[in-house]
């Protein structure tokens, strides 16, 4: 019997960050930062449902915006509690897997999402988190965290 895993990649992102505000809606290469991160996450393979994860504050209506032009899949949550727009997100979408990712990473690396995903995968039974950054092991830019998620 084939068990169908239900795989939810979360980018996180909000308009507010403190060292560059609006980081994620300056354009990159004729388009926004957000959408230039989000074409690089679209390029892994096994990513599955990809959907952005920004705040219920009235500044990230332009993301809600920018995900509306691009057809982007969007969520609004909790403006301080990261882990539970993730969560929230996860419960909507029945995920199994949520991999958690930063959107100020315009060239992470689909491969590299990849390859720590299928980790988990092949390991499923014996980890319910997996990530390249405890310890770093890639450079910065190519942060993947995974959760399983039981429902």
């Amino acid at each position: 019997m084939e068990n169908k895993i239900n795989i939810v990649t979360v980018i996180q992102a909000r308009t507010g960050s403190s060292r560059l505000p609006n980081k994620i809606l300056l354009p990159l290469s004729n388009a926004p930062l957000l959408y230039r991160m989000y074409e690089r996450v679209a390029a892994s393979k096994l990513k599955g449902t990809i959907v952005i994860a920004t705040t219920t504050d009235k500044s990230d209506d332009q993301v809600e915006e920018l995900c509306k032009n691009y057809q982007l899949n969007c969520f609004r949550g909790h403006p301080t509690d990261l882990l539970d727009r993730h969560y929230q997100v996860a419960k909507l979408l029945k995920a199994y897997v949520v991999i958690k990712i930063p959107s100020d990473c315009p060239l992470i690396d689909p491969n590299i999402i990849d390859k720590v995903l299928q980790f988990y995968l092949d390991n499923s039974s014996k980890y319910d988190y997996v990530s390249n950054l405890h310890p770093a092991t890639y450079p910065d830019g190519n942060d993947v965290e995974i959760m399983s998620l039981k429902l």
